[in-house]
């Protein structure tokens, strides 16, 4: 059983929990139901949360496959404590006046995880035989 990619996926989920009662409490706020109707802090709500499902599911999956391929747990660990510390920077910083840095390093945190799983899967595909 995959023990290390389900924590930061459990992690990650309440996260992402949090982030879309955020939505909903600037829906109720602004009597928006869809759309942002162009209320700025909902916005910017509604893309921290959609930002998150863009990116958080495919690093998850990669880390998925790493660790069923049996890679090292010092890389899961890290490109889960990457994408977390990544996510949280993003969500804050996407608040905030940009450019700021708090986006950027969410950013390259959370790029820095999606290259990284995606070297190291393929480094292990060709070493496993592909």
């Amino acid at each position: 059983m995959l023990v290390i990619t389900p924590f930061y996926a459990a992690l990650l989920t309440l996260f992402y929990i949090i982030l879309s009662f955020n939505v909903i409490r600037n829906r109720w706020r602004y009597k928006q139901s869809l759309g942002s109707g162009k209320e700025k802090q909902l916005e910017k709500s509604i893309r921290a949360h959609a930002n998150f499902a863009e990116y958080v599911p495919l690093v998850i999956i990669m880390m998925s496959f790493l660790e069923h391929g049996k890679e090292a747990n010092g890389w899961l660990h890290f490109f889960g404590i990457a994408l977390i510390i990544g996510r949280l920077s993003h969500a804050i910083g996407i608040g905030l006046q940009a450019p700021n840095a708090l986006r950027i390093v969410g950013m390259l945190a959370t790029f820095t995880c999606l290259l990284g799983t995606s070297f190291k899967l393929i480094i292990l595909c060709l070493q496993n035989g592909f």
